[in-house]
């Protein structure tokens, strides 16, 4: 029962976010499109960034894409459950909050594509840091796995972790205020979710007993 919890946690929490970003896009990219009213001009601007639509789509597909490693890698390992339930929580925690991250700045992404396509590679760029978090749990998680004989310390180190993604929030809050065309402030201010994740990994890390 406590692995089906510590397995509902993390994919649960994950589609959450992903549920979270694919409605935000679909809403603020028809609210962009609204406000053209040459129809044909609407259906050609329709075609020319409906791939990029897609990859704003897919932006937490790496959120649920790595919690569900941690959880098949704890399945097929001997993994105890408290353990298991800690790598969980905090892939859980920390895809949705990279999620909300990046619903913050889907927004204005989707407004500044529908008004200039080639703004697309600024707005990916700007977004990317909201991503580290992810990536940095992660390895965390990973680890855990591997030194499940410190179990204490495992369980703190991914509490750690997960608590410092909440940078990915405060990033994205930040770089919301900025345009995408000001794209080195606009990184700089989301940038803020890696200088938060990075000093929480690093402790996490020291917790493993890498320091």
């Amino acid at each position: 029962m406590s692995s089906l919890i510590s397995v509902a946690l993390a994919m649960g929490l994950s589609t959450l976010g992903f549920v979270l970003v694919s409605i935000t896009v679909a809403f603020h990219y028809s609210k962009a499109l609204s406000g053209i009213q040459d129809n044909k001009a609407k259906e050609k601007l329709k075609e020319r960034t409906k791939g990029m639509v897609i990859v704003f789509l897919t932006l937490p597909a790496t959120c649920v894409l790595f919690s569900f490693v941690i959880v098949f890698l704890g399945q097929s390992a001997e993994t105890s459950e408290a353990v298991l339930f800690a790598v969980s929580l905090s892939m859980g925690l920390c895809s949705l909050m990279v999620s909300i991250g990046f619903a913050l700045m889907i927004p204005q992404s989707t407004e500044a594509i529908v008004r200039d396509p080639g703004l697309f590679g600024k707005t990916i760029v700007s977004m990317e840091p909201i991503e580290i978090p992810i990536l940095l749990t992660f390895v965390i998680a990973f680890l855990s796995l591997r030194m499940e004989a410190c179990a204490g310390s495992c369980l703190n180190s991914n509490y750690v972790v997960a608590a410092s993604s909440f940078g990915a929030i405060l990033g994205a809050a930040f770089a919301w205020t900025t345009g995408v065309e000001n794209l080195k402030l606009r990184v700089a201010k989301s940038a803020i979710s890696v200088v938060i994740s990075l000093a929480g990994f690093v402790i996490a890390l020291s917790m493993l007993g890498y320091f």
